[in-house]
């Protein structure tokens, strides 16, 4: 029972911020991040007995978490999503702070035209690290349509980015 007890708090620790970010991506705006958090991480707890050794503990609570926020895109409309813009450090000269704010939010803006299921693809394959067979199981998309998507869009966001470099340059 002890182990059991360390290992829900160390399920808590480790994917509280982490759902929190995977949480804005897929359903932004005005929502109570920190409760619906919470009781993501109460079901995933509550079903631990549930889980399957033999796949990556990330993969069965991002299954959770997801499985949750569809039931609550479904009530709502689609809304901008929110990036977090703690990334700078303060290591660098002002020239790169400037150059690295300049490409961050370009970058960002490329992202926001993506619809939500789109930057939840991005979101696990960038942020978290997933490979196509992880994202794969949380979204339930098959490994083949995944890639596919996944490359449209890496275009879409390649075609948003060369655009406005081009239009950058003609100034």
């Amino acid at each position: 029972m002890k182990d059991k007890a360390k290992l829900m708090e160390n399920i808590w620790i480790e994917y509280h911020p982490k759902l929190q970010v995977y949480l804005k991506q897929i359903l932004p705006g005005s929502v109570d991040l920190e409760d619906r958090v919470s009781d993501i991480l109460v079901k995933v707890i509550a079903q631990i007995d549930s889980y399957n050794p033999e796949f990556a503990l990330s993969t069965w609570i991002y299954r959770i978490a997801r499985n949750t926020q569809i039931d609550e895109i479904r009530k709502i409309k689609p809304i901008e999503a929110e990036y977090d813009d703690e990334i700078i450090t303060n290591s660098e000269t002002p020239e790169d702070l400037f150059f690295k704010q300049y490409n961050l939010e370009s970058i960002r803006e490329c992202i926001e035209i993506l619809s939500p299921h789109q930057r939840e693809l991005i979101f696990l394959y960038f942020y978290e690290g997933k490979n196509y067979r992880e994202i794969s199981e949380i979204t339930e998309i098959p490994v083949g349509t995944l890639k596919f998507r996944m490359s449209c869009c890496k275009k879409i966001i390649k075609d948003s980015l060369e655009k406005e470099h081009k239009h950058a340059n003609n100034y």
